[in-house]
């Protein structure tokens, strides 16, 4: 993970509970420099404990979207930058606006990656994910 490189996104199972020792472990066994994005599907790691690992080791919270059955991830800054997946395939105005300010509050502006599902387009009336970045800067 050098400067050449972007951000590499570990995504977790849904079912892998918070183990806080085994995290630090993996952080630590990472490369530097580098910019590592974790996304956690199971909500014993939304905790501050886990931000402050995060934190220590400059890896990026992956917030993301509600999905079916789902509740969306707290939008945290743990890094100097931020991972923002959005799995619709298109957001009303008015939630993309949203999104926009929760980046703001963040002061995560330039540094925000904003990742969406591929091959999905917009329809009518409705933004694409990729035009969340001219609102949240």
């Amino acid at each position: 993970m050098s400067d050449k490189h972007g951000v590499v996104l570990f995504q977790l199972p849904p079912t892998f509970k918070k183990d806080l020792p085994r995290l630090e472990a993996f952080l630590a066994a990472l490369p530097a420099p580098g910019r590592a994005a974790i996304e956690f599907r199971h909500e014993s790691w939304f905790a501050d404990d886990t931000y402050a690992l995060l934190r220590a080791h400059g890896a990026a919270l992956v917030a993301m979207d509600a999905g079916e059955g789902e509740a969306a991830t707290p939008v945290i800054a743990t890094a100097g930058w931020g991972y923002l997946r959005l799995r619709a395939e298109a957001y009303a105005d008015a939630e993309l606006g949203a999104w926009a300010e929760r980046i703001r509050a963040q002061a995560l502006g330039h540094g925000v990656r904003v990742l969406q599902a591929r091959g999905r387009r917009a329809g009518a009336g409705r933004a694409a994910p990729r035009d969340l970045h001219r609102r949240a800067v």
